[in-house]
């Protein structure tokens, strides 16, 4: 999404993310008017395609956090997104779609853990935890060259 004055709807922007072509890298901040959200695809981007290919493989991967979340939740079951302040409850397949088609920025740090007594009794199959960090720079050769 290109910057502009305009105020989407919520459905105007879910049809947009909808279209555009993934994977997209977005960036938020709050407004007197709301949330502005700019969103780029990838896919003119070489560098950060090839860094986000590289994520997605590692948290897809064999003993990746995605991989856990997919065995505890069946892929139907809730697997809740906990945030700084908020949370979110998502099913597994909605977890691996989200991070195959948006990349997370460098600053962001995912955690995993299974769920409590009171979350598990709620229906929740894994608990995915969302954090800030210091940016790590990535040597994408060095990082391909792994997998």
């Amino acid at each position: 999404m290109k910057p502009t004055a305009e105020t989407l709807t919520i459905s105007q922007t879910v049809d947009y993310l909808a279209r555009i072509q993934k994977p997209v890298a977005c960036v938020a901040e709050a407004t007197p008017a709301g949330i502005a959200i700019q969103c780029t695809s990838l896919a003119g981007d070489h560098k950060d395609a090839r860094i986000h290919d590289v994520f997605v493989k590692m948290l897809g991967g064999a003993s990746g956090l995605g991989r856990f979340v997919m065995d505890h939740s069946r892929g139907d079951g809730a697997v809740k997104l906990v945030g700084v302040q908020e949370s979110l409850l998502v099913s597994g397949f909605g977890f691996e779609r989200w991070y195959h088609d948006y990349a997370l920025p460098r600053t962001v740090g995912l955690g995993g853990r299974p769920p409590t007594m009171d979350e598990r009794v709620a229906g929740v199959t894994f608990v995915v935890t969302v954090g800030r960090g210091e940016e790590v720079p990535v040597d994408t050769a060095a990082a391909l060259d792994t997998l």
